[in-house]
């Protein structure tokens, strides 16, 4: 009996290191999805691309504040700021779907790996648990 609780100890210690390493590696991941640089380093074009089109709002929005305090606007002008703004609002929308598709299924499939590597191994210590009870229960007589 006395070996069984030392193994379900070990097993309980063993699991609470697995986890801190779990917790440690998602925070790491979580911390890189937000650091602009680490993306920058990553994915050089789309933050470029980003940037490109926080400008073009920026503009945008600059422009529409002088266009309401008085200063006109020719119509031409006012179709192309409005196509380039619909194309520019297209592509951010495009890459951060490319993005969302690409960080949660990987995401989703470590984390799924985990949980059936994690359940595996406890199966197998759990069955050697149930087997070294019934051995000191029957000393090795079943």
């Amino acid at each position: 009996m006395g070996q069984a609780t030392a193994d379900i100890e070990q097993h309980i210690y063993e699991k609470r290191q697995e986890l801190g390493e779990h917790i440690h590696e998602l925070q790491h991941k979580a911390k890189n999805a937000v650091d602009w640089r680490f993306q920058l380093r990553e994915r050089p074009w789309t933050v470029m691309g980003m940037a490109f089109a926080t400008g073009l709002v920026a503009a945008f929005v600059a422009n529409k504040s002088a266009s309401n305090n008085g200063s006109g606007q020719d119509g031409t002008v006012s179709r192309m700021w409005s196509s380039l703004k619909s194309a520019t609002e297209a592509v951010v929308v495009a890459k951060a779907k490319e993005f969302g598709r690409e960080v949660i299924p990987r995401f989703r499939e470590e984390y799924r790996k985990r949980e059936l590597q994690d359940t595996a191994r406890s199966d197998i210590k759990w069955k050697s648990f149930a087997d070294a009870d019934q051995e000191a229960q029957f000393g090795g007589h079943t």
